[in-house]
């Protein structure tokens, strides 16, 4: 599913094409999950989430891709955690 969205990170990055596994891992790191679990639980490959990172701009492996995709994703209300 397309979403336009606000990247704080890279403001080129205007809108984001998610499916729903993509957005369940946000939504699972979002509340805490432990990412391995979350891997496991979704049966997500490393090589998935890279491309979640790609897809949001975020490309510097020095950082922690997870927090700011959950950011960019709450800032959007794209993930709910209540």
């Amino acid at each position: 599913m397309r979403y336009k969205i606000v990247n704080q990170f890279d403001q080129g990055i205007v809108e984001v094409d998610l499916t729903e596994k993509e957005l369940q891992y946000i939504h699972d790191i979002a509340k805490g999950e432990e990412k391995d679990n979350v891997m496991t639980s979704l049966c997500i490959t490393s090589e998935e989430i890279e491309t979640i990172y790609t897809k949001f701009g975020l490309t510097n492996k020095n950082r922690d891709r997870d927090v700011q995709v959950v950011v960019i994703a709450m800032m959007n209300k794209l993930v709910n955690i209540d």
